[in-house]
């Protein structure tokens, strides 16, 4: 069953007024080159009143057309503590401070945000360094690593967890979870090995992701239970790709050639026609795609 093991912490941080808040701003701004207030919620930018500015998604600051993968800024705010981490952009890289703040605004509400401070790093490491790019890939594998499974090159249970699946833009849209389980996956264990199991769940990941598109998530999150997370779907798209990871794992998932078999999946569908991404939410798609996984796991049987 899903439960997050993150809580949003507030205790011990200190309460600014708005106008405190844009002091506090405006006098770090010298020292850094952004320095700004964000809403990892729903991935915006926070403009206090008074500001008559555009809303403006966090991510776009580093080019980026979705969340990015390790918010630190999300994870201060669950955590209640200061948080850092590098970026990179135009083969540069930021070193990004996230310190979760509580602004009370004029209208009384006490909002839980996040200030950023972000600082051009590239200059303290020598040029040879980012030409040969050892420090960029060192970094990007990291994050990597934070969020893959390593066998399989899935997302890994981390990466639900943290809700990076979600395109948190504060538009509701329509979403469909596929729980998948591979059908009798520990009896091809205990007859071929291990190196066979191995090969199976590797090889059932890389035909979900050729059947899926680029935004969606193919997620592990235990043994050999996956989540398909389907942004902007309907259920009749989702009954289709259904078919499709079917038709794929007949043609290219054979385990055992002289006998013909090949390894087969259960799946479970959960579909909001208005998805907010909202944690009440996600539990219960969750849940009921895993219940739905199980009736077809029960009648496959019969």
């Amino acid at each position: 069953m899903y439960q997050s093991e993150n809580a949003n912490r507030t205790e011990g941080l200190r309460t600014y007024s708005a106008e405190q808040m844009r002091q506090v701003v405006n006098d770090l701004l010298p020292f850094f080159d952004f320095v700004r207030l964000v809403d990892p919620e729903i991935c915006q930018v926070v403009h206090l009143p008074q500001e008559n500015r555009d809303p403006e998604p966090c991510y776009a600051l580093w080019n980026r057309s979705r969340k990015c993968r390790n918010c630190t800024s999300r994870m201060a705010l669950e955590q209640g503590k200061r948080l850092a981490k590098f970026e990179m952009m135009n083969r540069k890289i930021y070193y990004v401070i996230s310190a979760p703040v509580l602004v009370e605004c004029p209208d009384g509400k006490t909002k839980r945000w996040v200030i950023e401070l972000v600082i051009e790093n590239s200059g303290r490491f020598s040029n040879s360094v980012l030409e040969e790019g050892a420090l960029i890939e060192n970094i990007i594998a990291s994050e990597h690593e934070l969020y893959e499974d390593s066998l399989t090159k899935a997302y890994n249970r981390r990466y639900f967890d943290e809700r990076l699946f979600c395109v948190q833009d504060g538009k509701v849209r329509e979403m469909v979870f596929i729980a998948a389980d591979l059908k009798d996956f520990k009896k091809i264990n205990d007859t071929y090995g291990h190196s066979t199991g191995d090969y199976v769940l590797a090889q059932a990941v890389r035909l979900m992701k050729k059947t899926v598109r680029a935004g969606d998530s193919i997620i592990r999150m235990g043994g050999d239970e996956f989540l398909i997370v389907l942004n902007n779907c309907n259920q009749d798209a989702a009954k289709r790709i259904i078919d499709n990871i079917r038709k794929a794992f007949k043609d290219d998932l054979v385990y055992d050639r002289e006998k013909g078999l090949y390894a087969t999946v259960n799946f479970g569908i959960s579909y909001r026609e208005h998805f907010n991404g909202e944690e009440a939410l996600i539990r219960s798609m969750y849940e009921e795609s895993d219940r739905n996984m199980y009736l077809d796991k029960k009648n496959s049987d019969l």
